[in-house]
């Protein structure tokens, strides 16, 4: 059973006339940040095409050190985690915010998980001397390739980690939150993973298994 609509009924803020014009402001306020988001990721990108342009060979070879497995299994991870965050948002949606708040904890569950399997790896990269500066093995194309992904997931990771405290702190107070605003995190937790679903092809599948 849900909560009921008396969970969403929440006071419009004194800046607003009503609730339409405070639900417009907070949807064009959060695609003018999802916007800004993707120029930076879109400029990184752009970048490494003329990286890999140059060095295709050395970025190849490259990426088959990639543990595809573990990648493909955060792929996995944060995709049933926008499953789970969109289920949120239906939650909240229709005043349920027991429920929307147990899937919250899910999702935010799921994103610590992510992370986990990443740490794990950045930690296999760095014993196997795959991060640039001293001791790197590899030439310049290998350790552009490597510039770049550490550059990308880590800058992720760390968007994820704030989509993490986000939602941990929505699922706290889930029923003071209003179901725009668990909207609008659900569309930044969409991007975080909409990112990583460009990352994962671009760094680790780009080179050939023999």
């Amino acid at each position: 059973m849900g909560d009921g609509p008396a969970a969403e009924v929440r006071p419009t803020m004194k800046q607003f006339v009503d609730r339409k014009q405070e639900h417009e402001a907070y949807s064009l306020g959060m695609w003018i940040f999802l916007g800004s988001e993707l120029m930076l990721f879109g400029g990184l990108f752009l970048a490494y095409s003329f990286g890999r342009f140059y060095h295709q060979v050395e970025f190849a070879q490259a990426s088959l050190q990639m543990e595809r497995l573990l990648g493909a299994v955060n792929t996995a991870v944060l995709l049933t985690s926008s499953t789970i965050m969109a289920f949120a948002v239906d939650r909240a949606e229709r005043g349920n915010w027991r429920g929307a708040a147990r899937l919250l904890y899910a999702t935010a569950l799921l994103g610590t998980i992510f992370l986990g399997v990443k740490g794990y790896e950045w930690h296999q990269e760095f014993l196997h001397h795959k991060v640039p500066g001293t001791g790197f093995e590899g030439g310049a194309g290998e350790r552009l390739f490597f510039f770049f992904y550490f550059t990308l997931t880590g800058l992720h990771a760390f968007h994820l980690s704030l989509g993490i405290l986000a939602v941990l702190f929505f699922a706290l107070r889930a029923r003071h939150r209003s179901a725009d605003e668990v909207m609008m995190l659900g569309l930044y937790w969409h991007l975080v993973d909409l990112l990583w679903f460009f990352l994962y092809p671009l760094l680790y599948l780009i080179g050939s298994r023999p």
